[in-house]
């Protein structure tokens, strides 16, 4: 049985800008359309495999139920639900800064 995908405003929020600012600093919508397909098709194994996603690595974000796939210099972290039979994608954060501090 497949999993709805579910992204939350934030995530979109999030995406949203990160393309935004791949296309300012490119200023090639090809790069920025390409980096969107590759983050969208990252998210699609999760319909299938929702815990294919590996655990983070701080013991307070695996205990809120969080898992995370990466894509390039970003890092998807989602729950699973279940209950609903879905995925719930909360936010995507740059790898090299402090991205637990955004999480949740």
């Amino acid at each position: 049985m497949s999993y709805r995908l579910i992204r939350t405003q934030r995530y979109d929020a999030e995406v949203t800008e990160i393309i935004q600012y791949i296309l300012i600093q490119s200023g090639d919508p090809d790069i920025a359309e390409g980096y969107y397909r590759k983050i969208q098709e990252a998210l699609h194994p999760l319909e299938d495999f929702p815990y294919s996603g590996t655990q983070p690595r701080y013991p307070w974000a695996i205990e809120m139920g969080f898992r995370m796939v990466p894509v390039q210099n970003h890092l998807i972290f989602y729950k699973v639900d279940e209950a609903e039979k879905c995925v719930i994608i909360y936010t995507i954060q740059d790898r090299r800064r402090e991205y637990w501090k955004y999480i949740y």
